[in-house]
């Protein structure tokens, strides 16, 4: 006999041999058993999980001398022409080469006659959303209403582009990508049967390129056994996959965790040296932390979870070294650098700064955690003492407004204002003296929302006599200030305890009457009072310096 691709080998030839699909073989067995097969079938799932494998088995069952029947034989003269595609009544039709309007009329007009020798015709139409629109339209009635000796299967990968009226007229049956477990139980058969050697790691990537699809996964094993000659190796796996082993991404998010930059960078130059290429490094990453994120939120039996037993407690192990929200940051960063190396000539470059950042995703602080440190602050300059420190990690409600544009929950890292939240100290007092205390009512009213910042426009001429002096060179704030001069002198009041009346003067006429000295466009920098324990730390909290109050 010529010789046989693995793929077709081992095709499975009954329905309880078909992979992963137990859900629709069931039915099929069922409606077998039952005599309550349908006219028509939607075979809907992706490529390589069994699709027109599950099809020439429904032939087979029905056309079986013993049948119908839930088991064929696989003997007798129908079931083996059926098998090897030599069947007279069972017709398999490329969909994508035979999908005009002529094709489906011949179609039609061969349905009408009863089969040769089986008991039905048996129309498998293989990529059946490659037909036109006429074509589908001159086959709705067929499908509708079938002589009783014709049976059709419409076997696609997209079944969303089949026209509601098809779909209404057929029973679809929906395939499922293949598990991981599966895969690696089938591939391990096969070597034994074909006396291959191959390292389970070697399988586990077979597997993971495969993507769900067995027939895809059976087409590697028979190129990579090309390849190797009967003993595959994992190098051989990553050489003609053209990706690094799975150890290599394990690595990697130990230096990640290590915060070894040095050591990612490394890593990345490896596989490149190696002639993997960026795109699929960062694939392979992205494709991990996903598992990472999957083991830190889901128990072990989860369906999500598609690893085999020993990935996923290396996986577990390693979750414990991040946070999650941290490993969330660490994919967004991921899908916006992926999105950024697509057709760039330098994605090396971007792949060696997200590493980079990666490894200095400890050094950054919430953005919640943040807001809290400033409301705390707040308070602490406005007298009410500073609220309990909240748990690491517990940011405030609705932080979501304020997040990056890309969604991160993280900010640049803060020292934290120990004094602060440790060591209670007095909040600063107001006097009574205007020209005292305006730099400090200015602070604290700036939090009453529009109030503050429309005090703020105005700046200090002097306080005297029971009036308080604001000068601008805008007749525009002027006028606003005027408008609104009952409400912040009564803000001002509720500060200072004291009734101070405003009166607001053009900047020009004070600067001419030298009523208050020279006002400067900027103000100056002043050394930090020695004495004042609340502005060093303010100071030392924000990274700031103090300004020269203007008078």
């Amino acid at each position: 006999m010529a010789y046989q691709v693995i793929a077709r080998k081992y095709r499975p030839q009954k329905f309880d041999e078909v992979v992963g699909q137990r859900a629709v073989a069931t039915i099929l067995k069922n409606a077998i058993e039952a005599d309550h097969v349908a006219h028509a079938y939607i075979f809907a799932g992706p490529r390589g999980v069994g699709k027109t494998t599950m099809a020439r088995i429904l032939g087979k069952a029905l056309c079986c001398e013993k049948g119908p029947t839930a088991d064929p034989c696989n003997e007798c003269n129908a079931c083996t022409a059926i098998q090897t595609g030599d069947d007279i009544d069972t017709l398999e039709i490329d969909g994508a080469s035979n999908r005009g309007i002529d094709h489906v009329r011949k179609l039609i007009e061969s349905a009408a006659y009863v089969p040769a020798r089986s008991r039905y015709k048996l129309y498998i139409i293989d990529e059946a959303h490659m037909l036109t629109k006429e074509a589908f339209n001159a086959l709705l009635k067929l499908l509708e209403e079938p002589p009783a000796h014709v049976k059709f299967v419409l076997v696609t990968t997209e079944p969303q582009n089949f026209p509601e009226t098809i779909r209404s007229r057929c029973q679809r049956l929906d395939f499922r990508r293949i598990s991981t477990n599966d895969m690696v139980d089938v591939l391990k058969k096969i070597c034994r049967k074909e006396k291959i050697e191959i390292s389970e790691s070697a399988i586990d990537a077979i597997v993971r390129n495969s993507r769900g699809g067995l027939r895809d996964s059976q087409s590697l094993l028979e190129q990579l056994r090309s390849f190797s000659q009967d003993e595959i190796t994992d190098a051989d796996v990553n050489s003609v996959l053209g990706a690094v082993s799975r150890d290599a991404i394990f690595a990697l998010v130990d230096a990640v965790s290590d915060r070894d930059a040095a050591e990612a960078l490394g890593n990345l130059d490896t596989a490149v040296m190696a002639g993997v290429d960026v795109g699929q490094y960062l694939a392979q990453l992205a494709e991990h932390l996903r598992s990472l994120m999957l083991a830190k939120v889901c128990n072990e039996n989860s369906p999500l979870i598609d690893e085999t037993a020993d990935a996923l407690k290396q996986l577990k192990t390693q979750a414990e070294n991040f946070e999650l929200d941290t490993i969330i940051y660490a994919a967004q960063l991921l899908a916006d650098t992926r999105h950024r190396v697509k057709n760039n000539p330098h994605s090396r470059i971007e792949a060696e700064m997200l590493l980079v950042k990666l490894c200095r995703l400890e050094d950054l602080t919430p953005l919640g955690d943040m807001l809290d440190r400033i409301e705390r602050l707040e308070r602490r300059l406005d007298g009410r003492g500073a609220p309990a420190v909240p748990q690491p990690g517990a940011g405030r409600q609705g932080v979501s407004a304020a997040q990056t544009r890309h969604g991160a929950s993280y900010t640049d890292n803060v020292p934290p204002p120990q004094a602060v939240s440790e060591q209670p100290s007095a909040a600063p007092t107001l006097s009574s003296d205007l020209n005292e205390s305006w730099p400090a009512v200015i602070g604290i009213i700036s939090k009453k929302g529009t109030t503050g910042a429309m005090l703020a426009q105005g700046k200090f001429i002097g306080a005297s006599d029971g009036v308080l002096r604001l000068g601008s060179s805008s007749e525009t704030v002027r006028k606003r200030l005027e408008n609104n001069k009952d409400k912040l002198e009564k803000a001002i009041e509720e500060l200072v305890g004291n009734r101070w009346r405003l009166k607001f003067e053009p900047i020009e006429a004070v600067t001419a009457a030298g009523e208050a000295g020279e006002l400067h466009d900027e103000p100056e920098q002043t050394a930090v009072p020695q004495n004042d324990s609340f502005v060093d730390q303010l100071v030392q909290a924000f990274n700031g310096i103090v300004m020269k109050s203007q008078r």
